[in-house]
């Protein structure tokens, strides 16, 4: 795992980490939030399911879920066998909730901060058998999104893009999709990028990028992407930051 920041900085950034909320949220991104916490709200239920591709509606039901007082559950993928199967355990399904639009009241919950000791769910693939559920504490979040913006934060430009071949249902997707560039105010494609692009975009662009080892030896972005370029480095999120002679 990354180092942790020293205390000072570590509470300073706990403060605004444990919000988990966008650093510069725009008006459709809040109303959008508004509408999944209304819905929310409207529903006796404890579980939401989540599942959207949409990297938007996710990041704004999940804040919606934990605002609300719900537990997000999040679904490890989309096949239509595993969703039947949650549905059947009388979940509310986040991407089932929505109302129309004209039925809404005039004023809209906002984002505030959430609760430290809320908690989320994976749900594991089910390969195995049935899936099981792994609850986890929002702090844990919290806490990868602060040592990812003490050791990376300063490398990044304001609004640099933020691309991604990992899913956001899966718990490395859900923070370098969605939680740290939300929180550090860079901007994240609504969906996925599959790894032939996410190749081309690394090739075309003078860039830094953020690997698993699993996916550097998948993509073979060392040897083939970042390898022909010196000016392009890479790092991997699941130990310490990558020595400048062996990372570029």
């Amino acid at each position: 795992m990354l180092m942790r920041p020293d205390a000072a900085e570590g509470r300073q950034l706990m403060l605004a980490a444990n919000h988990l909320l966008p650093r510069r949220p725009d008006a459709a991104w809040c109303r959008l939030f508004g509408r999944y916490a209304h819905a929310f709200a409207e529903d006796a239920r404890r579980f939401v399911l989540l599942h959207m591709d949409d990297r938007r509606h996710f990041h704004a039901a999940l804040l919606a879920a934990w605002h609300s007082g719900k537990q997000p559950l999040l679904a490890p993928h989309r096949r239509p066998p595993l969703l039947h199967s949650l549905r059947q355990l009388a979940f509310l399904d986040a991407s089932r909730c929505l109302g129309p639009a004209q039925a809404l009241p005039r004023r809209l919950p906002e984002p505030s901060p959430l609760p430290v000791e809320a908690t989320f769910s994976l749900f594991t693939s089910g390969s195995h058998g049935a899936p099981c559920r792994v609850d986890k504490p929002i702090s844990s979040l919290a806490a990868e999104v602060v040592t990812l913006q003490h050791h990376f934060g300063a490398a990044l430009a304001d609004d640099v893009p933020m691309l991604s071949s990992v899913g956001h249902q899966h718990i490395y997707g859900l923070l370098y999709n969605i939680l740290w560039p939300a929180f550090a105010g860079h901007r994240c494609l609504p969906r996925v990028v599959s790894a032939a692009a996410l190749q081309q975009r690394l090739q075309a662009l003078t860039c830094r990028g953020g690997s698993t080892p699993y996916a550097l030896c998948t993509t073979r972005l060392c040897g083939e992407i970042l390898g022909r370029h010196r000016r392009k480095t890479y790092w991997c999120p699941s130990c310490q930051p990558m020595p400048d002679e062996t990372a570029c």
